[in-house]
């Protein structure tokens, strides 16, 4: 409860596996962390970047690694669950850097210092927001993500790649290190100002104005401007048919550029109940038991393995006045569609390469976005 009343996310233990058969290490288990994004959300014009040491969006891209530290110390691993689906689009630029850096581990800490390395697998990543049926990739800006900080933040040194942050984390030590202490690992409140004396949320304009300029390969990447060119940096408002065009771009781009990326993970978006479009929501399926043989016998458990889109037709619903307990019936399962095995990372890859590949599939893709039919 302290976490939550400091910043409107927690974790929270969903599934424990009470066997061994996960393989060495024993059981283990899921932790569900609920992310506030409205902290790294562009269009949250009450908080900044995530720069600023006090910088509320960093305290919880702090938090998110703290809390991944933990699940590889409990030997648990992580479903982590938003509103804003992370994009450069949607993110602030050092606050998508941070969250992309952080679920795509790419840059753990030193392994002299830290054994039995790498953080537990980020298994999904679930959103909404957008009231749409889609996905897309994290961390297939390898080349981006790879460097310390492209907007200035440094490292300590050569072989110490990490942000300041994230040693403050792993080192509990600093302001980071405070609020594991106070807040993060507390059982009771903080003590009045005690690690809370943050600036005014009026205050943090701290993430610096970027442009983003395109590629030789058509990606985006963002690039600083002076203070000079601020008045030049425009929210970019996009239309349902302009955002299907850059996320198709950007599969393409994927799949031309990436063979199996053990930093690539896979964000995906949910219909929504209350919706631009129709009332629709996900039932996802899950690996709850290891598979000694058979094709998920590869995968851990807590992969999901398929899901289901409920719909409602409101014409239909409409012009039949429909009993209320039939309002929602199934529109389709993704296994049936696209023909996927499951969603493992190397399945998402496949079915970008369909996408790619097959243009009456991205019709149904482009269909199914909107719910409107199969």
């Amino acid at each position: 409860m302290t976490t939550f009343l400091y910043g409107g996310y927690f974790a929270r233990d969903v599934v424990d596996y009470a066997d061994s058969a996960h393989g060495p290490g024993g059981a283990r288990g899921l932790t569900v962390l609920s992310l506030n994004t409205m902290y790294w959300f562009r269009a949250n014009s009450k908080v900044g970047g995530c720069r600023a040491r006090d910088s509320p969006g960093l305290a919880q891209l702090a938090w998110m690694r703290y809390q991944l530290r933990r699940a590889h110390e409990r030997n648990r691993d992580v479903l982590l669950l938003g509103h804003v689906l992370p994009s450069r689009d949607n993110y602030r630029a050092t606050c998508y850097h941070g969250y992309a850096r952080t679920v795509t581990q790419v840059v753990p800490p030193p392994a002299a210092s830290t054994p039995n390395w790498p953080l537990p697998q980020v298994r999904a990543q679930l959103f909404g927001h957008s009231n749409v049926d889609v996905w897309g990739f994290v961390g297939h800006e390898a080349a981006w993500l790879a460097t310390p900080d492209p907007l200035g933040n440094g490292t300590a040194s050569a072989q110490d790649k990490r942000l300041w942050w994230e040693r403050e984390v792993d080192d509990e030590d600093g302001r980071m290190g405070e609020l594991i202490r106070t807040v993060w690992s507390a059982r009771r409140a903080p003590a009045a100002g005690a690690a809370l004396d943050e600036r005014p949320w009026e205050a943090m304009e701290d993430d610096p104005p970027v442009r983003f300029v395109a590629r030789r390969d058509g990606s985006l990447w963002p690039v600083a401007v002076s203070p000079a060119n601020t008045t030049a940096v425009q929210p970019v408002k996009r239309l349902p048919s302009d955002f299907l065009d850059d996320l198709l771009g950007e599969f393409k781009r994927v799949v031309a550029q990436e063979s199996h990326n053990p930093r690539l993970s896979v964000a995906t978006v949910s219909p929504s109940v209350i919706p631009t479009y129709y009332p629709g929501f996900r039932v996802f399926h899950y690996l709850r038991a290891r598979a000694p043989r058979g094709p998920w016998r590869h995968l851990p458990r807590g992969t999901p393995l398929d899901y289901d889109v409920y719909w409602a037709d409101l014409p239909k619903l409409n012009r039949a006045h429909a009993d209320a307990t039939a309002f929602f019936t199934r529109l389709y399962r993704c296994s049936a569609v696209y023909g996927l095995p499951d969603l493992s990372i190397d399945s998402y890859l496949e079915w970008a390469r369909k996408l790619v590949v097959s243009k009456s599939l991205r019709k149904r893709f482009r269909s199914l976005t909107f719910l409107d039919s199969v």
